[in-house]
């Protein structure tokens, strides 16, 4: 099958899915008009568009739609609603699929009227929808004037399970238990409610006779904005001395970071799909996640982890402490959740999806 992915070639998703379809033996095409950031395969064939920004998803049509006739590939599959969904529109090539990411649907739409036109036009002139999640789908059908849940096929982001395997020996008497996460230090993202959690875990165990000697850590791995705010938090509550910021690290390098660690936190205000809780859930980390839609319908509560109500540090600090006390249960939850990942979102998994998803709508 001759695959064209209109979709930013900057992100690792793109690379993810353009590498799995040519591993499997499509030809795939990047159209793009964003740099390349990641590496492809090199049997991945990339496109550049000369013009950039909002602007580029208008002036890009023309010579996108050139590209596609020359390429003339089976199906066209457009990622993000907001903006390659336009081009995609704008070129009228069918059949093609739109793919919605997140914040496409989640937040552009809501700038204002005009931007949730531009999105629901977009929708509409798609012959299907994929959605990364559940409750991605959802939000679709508030957007669109004609479509129903039943007509979105939901299509996870895959985790590559070969790069995402522990290799660390989880002994069991260790002296130090690792708290982590790997996400952007934006205000969406809780992170300073896991800071909040942390500070408050740590009076718990000291305050406890059986665990007054138990020693953790918090390691904080991703860049962005509110960071020396975050800084300054830790300094605020007492913790600076065991919270550790890493800065951000190319995807590649992320398992060595979860590899570090023994218990996984997402405590997110708003997320449409928990891909980094499910990379955490390959590496046999259990998870605390905050009850935002898309991690919660990644992690199966008390079982891969714990789910706890968004913004609410002092329920994240006690399933945290649960973890941190008991070694054993680290241990199965976090056999569960890589047992989770195997079956349901490694990247051969989510391929076959997606390409059945491809012949459904060639022969549709």
């Amino acid at each position: 099958m001759v695959i064209v992915l209109l979709s930013a070639a900057s992100s690792i998703h793109t690379v993810q899915w353009a590498n799995g379809f040519c591993a499997v033996g499509h030809t795939v095409h990047v159209i793009s008009q964003h740099p390349i950031v990641d590496p492809f395969s090199d049997g991945v064939h990339v496109h550049l568009l000369p013009y950039r920004g909002m602007l580029g998803y208008y002036l890009n049509a023309r010579k996108a739609r050139k590209l596609i006739q020359e390429i003339s590939p089976d199906i066209i599959n457009a990622h993000y609603a907001s903006g390659y969904g336009t081009t995609a529109r704008l070129i009228n090539i069918h059949p093609y699929i739109l793919s919605v990411w997140g914040s496409d649907v989640y937040s552009f739409p809501y700038k204002s009227l005009i931007h949730k036109n531009i999105v629901r036009k977009n929708l509409d002139s798609a012959d299907h929808i994929a959605s990364t999640s559940k409750c991605m789908a959802e939000k679709v059908i508030e957007l669109s004037t004609n479509l129903r849940l039943e007509d979105i096929k939901v299509t996870p982001f895959g985790v590559d399970v070969d790069l995402f395997t522990s290799k660390r020996e989880k002994l069991k008497n260790v002296s130090k238990v690792v708290i982590g996460t790997v996400k952007t230090m934006k205000p969406i993202y809780g992170i300073d409610t896991l800071i909040y959690a942390y500070a408050e875990l740590k009076k718990m165990l000291s305050n406890d006779a059986e665990t007054s000697n138990q020693d953790v850590e918090l390691v904080l791995v991703g860049g962005g904005e509110q960071t020396n705010q975050l800084v300054a938090l830790c300094n605020e509550l007492g913790v600076d001395d065991s919270v550790k910021f890493v800065g951000q690290v190319p995807h590649e390098a992320v398992p060595n970071q979860l590899n570090n660690f023994d218990i996984f936190v997402a405590l997110s205000k708003s997320e449409s799909f928990g891909v980094a809780v499910l990379e955490a859930g390959a590496m046999e980390l259990p998870v605390v996640v905050s009850d935002a839609d898309g991690l919660a319908e990644v992690t199966i509560d008390n079982v891969t982890g714990f789910v706890v109500p968004k913004q609410d540090h002092s329920s994240a600090a006690l399933a945290l402490k649960k973890l941190v006390v008991n070694h054993e249960l680290r241990l199965k939850m976090g056999k569960n959740g890589c047992d989770n990942v195997h079956r349901h979102y490694s990247w051969e998994v989510c391929i076959s999806t997606m390409t059945k998803l491809y012949r459904n709508t060639l022969h549709g």
